[in-house]
């Protein structure tokens, strides 16, 4: 999986109710033809560079547990999406 984060967009939903960011939201627009259609409400915030360094790191989780999670470096589009900016000035995840 690590290699595949290089040249990945880095993308999320900013709700502006809450003035945060939630997971990688999507709409159920209806059902067809025995399918579920969906779409995404996210939108791209960046990217991640083709050379960029990718690790494992252990975080103190909320609840109290230790987890491992893949880790990367990343471009944000903060001055086209102001809200990206707090990513970094608040680290809002």
């Amino acid at each position: 999986m690590a290699p595949s984060l290089r040249g990945a967009i880095i993308a999320g939903y900013f709700n502006k109710e809450e003035n945060d960011f939630e997971e990688h939201n999507r709409k159920l627009q209806g059902y067809e033809n025995g399918k579920f259609i969906f779409s995404s409400n996210t939108r791209p915030y960046g990217f991640v560079d083709i050379n960029a360094k990718v690790w494992y790191q252990d975080f103190l989780d909320d609840d109290g547990e230790t987890r491992t999670y893949l880790c990367t470096e990343g471009w944000l589009w903060t001055n086209a999406y102001p809200e990206a900016k707090a990513l970094i000035e608040e680290g809002k995840g």
